[in-house]
């Protein structure tokens, strides 16, 4: 898998849906009034879930979060369920089983956003672009505003080798975020691969002036230095990338460097 996972940034939550909120049903005037077993079961999923939502945004708890949406999933069919499981299953590496759950989350909720951003992320991870271009360009319809979206395109796109494209869409999530160090980053690469260097590192400069705790921003500098003949500027910007544990700022280190 290309090392461009970490570009992403987290997967983006929708927001609370009515299974987490619904304890009776409205029908016309009526209120169709739970029994007991089943304000039970509801409590049982609504604790689960919230569990769930606190436990994916911590690394290393995926099983856990898998064990608890599947525990939703047996009692009831939860939108959010799907969603929180396919987060977890991309993160530990069952990228076609997170595919599978955003399949579920969009057959039911088929106007959420986020939904189609993170399966196409799982698509990409899988090595199917073409699939995530689709579900980014889904995602961007549903919300023009959507910069994390923008970003993701951009990526791909570069993977693609439409450099321009992939340009234009990091624009506009800049033009969205203008304190997004990742789209910054990203449309440094496109640039850097259609043989912009000077313009890449550029870019690479207001990505570490946001943020200088991306690690790949330092490492890409550093390629992109010493490809324009920098060979000191690129030493010192690996060996920050390593220090910050950049794959790419380790593996060019000793190359570069020695």
């Amino acid at each position: 898998m290309r090392q461009l996972s970490s570009f992403f940034g987290k997967l983006v939550l929708p927001m609370a849906s009515s299974f987490l909120l619904n304890t009776a049903v409205c029908i016309g005037a009526y209120l169709i009034a739970q029994t007991p077993a089943q304000a039970q079961s509801q409590k049982i999923t609504d604790d689960y879930l919230a569990r769930a939502k606190v436990l994916h945004e911590k690394p290393g708890s995926e099983q856990e979060v898998i064990r608890l949406t599947n525990q939703v999933l047996a009692i009831s069919g939860s939108a959010d369920a799907y969603f929180y499981r396919g987060y977890a299953r991309s993160e530990s590496g069952d990228r076609q089983g997170a595919i599978d759950d955003f399949n579920q989350y969009i057959a039911i909720n088929p106007k959420e956003a986020s939904a189609y951003s993170n399966r196409g992320i799982a698509k990409f991870k899988s090595g199917d672009e073409q699939g995530s271009l689709e579900d980014f360009n889904k995602a961007i319809i549903l919300d023009h505003k959507y910069h994390s979206a923008y970003n993701n395109r951009c990526i791909v796109k570069t993977v693609l080798g439409d450099n321009q494209g992939a340009i234009s869409d990091c624009n506009q999530a800049i033009a969205i975020n203008p304190q997004f160090a990742g789209a910054f980053l990203n449309r440094g690469n496109a640039k850097s691969t259609s043989g912009d260097k000077q313009g890449a590192i550029a870019d690479y400069n207001q990505s570490i002036a946001i943020n200088p705790r991306v690690a790949n921003a330092w490492a890409a500098r550093g390629i992109a230095k010493y490809q324009v003949g920098d060979r000191h500027g690129a030493c010192e910007d690996l060996r920050r990338s390593a220090s910050l544990g950049s794959r790419s700022g380790q593996r060019y280190l000793p190359q570069i460097c020695q």
